[in-house]
């Protein structure tokens, strides 16, 4: 509740803001996973981009997973070279 707002949130609203703090974080562990996991195999691929199925096997979740978060690996290697242009990491480029 807030000075502004008389009504305090219902308790389906509060119930529903929950479960969208806990899906956010859980996706947010998801992709983390898949960062983590698709740029050590980057290192050890390089100069050939892995595939998604090692992506999701190191990281330890399913093909869904990487599939909820990314359209394809195309996508992810998207991600990479954003954050390799803004850190200047020459193995993401190097590897997509």
């Amino acid at each position: 509740m807030t000075p502004t707002d008389p009504h305090p949130p219902s308790l389906a609203e509060r119930a529903v803001s929950r479960r969208i703090a806990g899906a956010e974080q859980s996706a947010r562990a998801e992709v983390d996973a898949l960062l983590d996991a698709g740029l050590k195999l980057m290192t050890e691929c390089a100069p050939r981009p892995p595939r998604v199925a090692d992506i999701v096997a190191a990281a330890g979740l399913s093909n869904d997973a990487f599939y909820r978060a990314f359209s394809g690996r195309d996508a992810l290697g998207v991600v990479f070279k954003c954050h390799a242009h803004i850190r200047s990491d020459a193995r993401v480029t190097a590897a997509w």
